[in-house]
């Protein structure tokens, strides 16, 4: 065992005072307190310096005259932890609580920070335009990816994805590769994952507003061209049927990203969303969700071969209603939450 020593010192003539800090075993302290009886008990409570915890000074605080005085407050030392005088005694001091483990571990979601604003929100559902009012948010920059969900299965709170009524065989095998996005989960499941990492799914707002890139008066994530596969993952993944068929790895087509650098927002797998926009009465109803963002699966209507061509599918103000235990192949989503101040 080890003790800590620490000794006041005061010159008299600048009025300076310093201590030093000696550490010395307790078989040296031991014999030095043969010649030195007054530090082995507590002038303030008579007890005797071997008591377990107890601290030793040879005086009061303040120092009293003398050239050059030395004050000497010995702290027993079990294990390497030292309190040394007047630290007992002084505030609390706060002790940083370490960050909880993201569940998702090496997998974590990748938030981004959106603040505060307002914008103007039309959808082809509702003709009319209506500006909205949202707080400071974060969304995941990618949506869920397949090995980011088994490991909420894993962990309990996830459901399993039931594959049978949805993909099966090869088309099954290629969707299930832990690096895509997770698809044919339903409404429940995925906000199941989405409270997993200490968020929810995003409302209509939340989600326009990111797909605009803060609000901006775009159709899409990257402005007002037309989506193509320069910018998103679409038309039968980009290829023909036979080939490419499927979703893709996300952040596959950076030209396409939100200016804040979110991926995918249109095309590749459409998103579940959470709270549905306040004025569709229909869209409110319990079984009945929205999904946006359009996805990797049939040929767009931009691209129609015969006329009339229609509006794409992946505009920013494309909603698609759904039954919430609907799952489905080009079907995916991602979590947001509340504002970390970042």
């Amino acid at each position: 065992m080890f003790l800590a020593i620490r000794t006041w010192n005061l010159d008299v003539e600048s009025g300076v005072l310093w201590s030093t800090m000696t550490c010395v075993s307790t078989r040296v302290l031991a014999f030095s307190l043969m010649f030195l009886p007054l530090l082995a008990c507590d002038p303030g409570s008579g007890k005797s310096g071997g008591e377990a915890g107890a601290r030793v000074e040879t005086s009061p605080r303040e120092p009293s005259g003398g050239a050059e005085q030395g004050i000497a407050d010995v702290v027993e030392n079990g294990g390497g932890h030292e309190i040394a005088e007047g630290e007992a005694d002084a505030e609390p001091r706060e002790v940083a609580q370490a960050a909880a483990p993201d569940p998702l571990g090496t997998l974590a979601i990748d938030w981004i920070a959106l603040g505060a604003g307002s914008f103007s929100m039309q959808s082809d559902l509702d003709d009319s335009a209506h500006v909205v009012e949202v707080e400071g948010f974060e969304i995941a920059k990618t949506e869920v990816t397949q090995a980011q969900y088994q490991l909420c299965v894993e962990a309990g709170a996830c459901t399993a994805i039931d594959w049978r009524t949805c993909a099966t065989g090869k088309d099954r095998k290629r969707l299930e590769l832990p690096e895509l996005p997770v698809v044919c989960v339903d409404w429940a499941q995925s906000r199941a994952f989405a409270q997993f990492v200490g968020g929810d799914l995003p409302s209509e707002e939340q989600w326009a507003y990111a797909a605009r890139s803060g609000g901006r008066d775009w159709d899409y994530p990257w402005g007002d061209e037309d989506a193509s596969c320069d910018y998103a993952v679409m038309n039968w993944g980009c290829g023909r049927p036979s080939q490419n068929h499927g979703s893709a790895q996300p952040c596959s087509k950076p030209a396409g990203n939100s200016v804040q650098g979110v991926c995918d927002m249109a095309g590749n797998v459409a998103e579940w969303m959470g709270e549905t926009a306040m004025w569709d009465a229909q869209g409110r109803k319990a079984t009945t969700k929205i999904n946006r963002g359009g996805s990797w699966h049939g040929m767009d209507p931009l691209y129609y071969r015969n006329s009339p061509k229609g509006p794409s599918l992946l505009r920013v103000a494309h909603r698609s209603r759904y039954g919430a235990k609907m799952r489905d192949d080009s079907l995916g989503f991602r979590p947001v939450r509340a504002s970390h101040g970042r």
